[in-house]
C-alpha cells in the first residue's frame, strides 16, 4: 500500500509542479487567441496578412493543444490508478474483517457446542439419578421430604436446560444459513 501511495503522491506532486506549465500553457493560449483576434480583425479590414505567420500560429496552437491533452491524460491515469488502489485496499480491508468475523464466529460456535454437549451430559446424568430417587423407601418424613424436593429440583433443572437449548439451537441454525 505504502509504495502505491508514495507513487501516487509523486504523481500528484508532478501535477502540482506542472501547475507552472499550466500557467505557461494558459498564457501561450491567451497570446495565440489575441493574435488570432488581430488576424481576424486584419482580415475584416482587408489588411495584408502574412500567411506564413498564421500557419506558425496554427502550429503553435496544435502544440499547446497537445500539451493540454498530455497533461489531461496524466490526470486521468492518476485518477484511475488512485480509484483502483482505493478499491483494492477497501476489498482487502473487507476480507480482513470477514476473516475476523469468521474466526470469532468459529470460537463462539465451539463454545456453544461445548455448552450443548455439557448440557446433554447433565441431562443424561439427571435421567440416571431421577429414577433412583424412590421416596417410599424412606421412613423418615424429613428424608422423604428432602428426596421429594431433590426429585422436583432434578425435574425442574432438566426442563430448564431443555428450554435453554431450544433458542440456542435456533440461533445456531440461523448462523449457518
Amino acid at each position: 500500500y505504502i509504495q502505491n501511495i508514495d507513487t501516487n503522491l509523486q504523481k500528484v506532486d508532478k501535477l502540482n509542479r506542472d501547475a507552472d506549465k499550466w500557467k505557461q500553457i494558459k498564457d501561450e493560449a491567451q497570446k495565440l487567441l489575441d493574435e488570432y483576434s488581430n488576424v481576424k480583425t486584419d482580415l475584416h479590414k482587408q489588411v495584408n496578412v502574412d500567411i506564413k505567420s498564421v500557419q506558425e500560429k496554427k502550429d503553435k496552437w496544435k502544440d499547446v493543444r497537445a500539451k493540454i491533452d498530455n497533461m489531461y491524460v496524466d490526470y486521468i491515469a492518476l485518477n484511475k490508478s488512485t480509484d483502483e488502489m482505493i478499491e483494492k485496499q477497501f476489498n482487502e480491508i473487507l476480507d480482513k474483517y470477514n476473516n475476523i468475523i469468521q474466526d470469532k464466529s468459529k470460537i463462539i460456535n465451539e463454545k456453544v457446542n461445548m455448552y450443548l454437549k455439557r448440557s446433554d451430559e447433565i441431562i443424561d446424568k439427571l435421567k440416571n439419578v431421577n429414577p433412583k430417587l424412590e421416596v417410599e423407601k424412606y421412613e423418615n418424613p424429613e428424608y422423604k421430604s428432602n428426596v421429594e424436593s431433590l426429585k422436583n429440583k432434578v425435574v425442574e433443572l432438566d426442563k430448564k436446560i431443555k428450554d435453554n437449548k431450544i433458542p440456542i439451537g435456533k440461533i445456531m441454525a440461523a448462523s449457518k444459513e
